[in-house]
């Protein structure tokens, strides 16, 4: 983890995930958490777009006076809307302190003036990521990674939210010490971490034996 905000409250975040990355691993673990609304992987993109598309739709049937719109534009101040509506849907169904929602393609609009979210970047070196499609020491693959994490690096700072609501984390850190990587990622996120929550974190999923064979 790059940053540490100590125990100021995020509350709403977007995960945005680099090349050869495993998000959902990370939700998984991270939704075990009692303060936190890990959502399952959901296109936020479409409906920021269908807000956009409704409200041009809006703007259609009342034409007086009404300035010519365009997609990208609405999607940048629509979207922020949309954005908070989606974030409160779940807060207020789960309870929870932290909410985080997952995009695989990203949020599709830079906003324009950027809503009150925080982002956590997942990412892994360059190496580790042309080791993970098994080409580690072919250089080409490792200078297209390093291609690859600097584009997306460059996508998560167009998004406009400002630096001090970024947190990036390494997911080979992660990967080195699990117990410790999830430790610092509640202290940032400003959620308990001691070490029951921690472990009781990683536990993988428990199936019940007798509902799977029915009764």
């Amino acid at each position: 983890m790059t940053r540490n905000w100590g125990n100021r409250r995020m509350g709403d975040i977007l995960l945005l995930a680099g090349p050869a990355t495993r998000p959902d691993e990370l939700l998984v673990c991270l939704g075990r958490h009692p303060e936190i609304a890990a959502v399952p992987a959901v296109d936020i993109g479409q409906r920021l777009f269908r807000a956009a598309r409704a409200r041009i739709r809006s703007s259609r049937a009342n034409p007086e006076g009404a300035k010519p719109l365009d997609l990208v534009s609405l999607g940048r101040t629509e979207g922020v809307a949309e954005l908070s509506r989606l974030f409160a849907g779940v807060r207020a169904e789960s309870g929870a302190r932290i909410v985080i929602f997952h995009d695989p393609s990203g949020p599709l609009f830079p906003f324009q003036n950027p809503p009150p979210i925080s982002l956590l970047v997942l990412v892994r070196n360059a190496e580790a990521a042309a080791a993970a499609i098994g080409a580690i020491g072919i250089e080409r693959v490792i200078a297209a990674a390093r291609d690859a994490l600097a584009a997306f690096q460059a996508r998560v700072g167009g998004f406009g939210v400002p630096i001090d609501r970024i947190i990036t984390i390494q997911e080979d850190r992660l990967e080195a010490d699990p117990a410790a990587g999830l430790a610092e990622i509640c202290q940032t996120l400003g959620v308990a971490s001691d070490a029951a929550t921690v472990s009781a974190m990683r536990e993988p999923p428990r199936v019940d034996v007798r509902r799977e064979r029915g009764p």
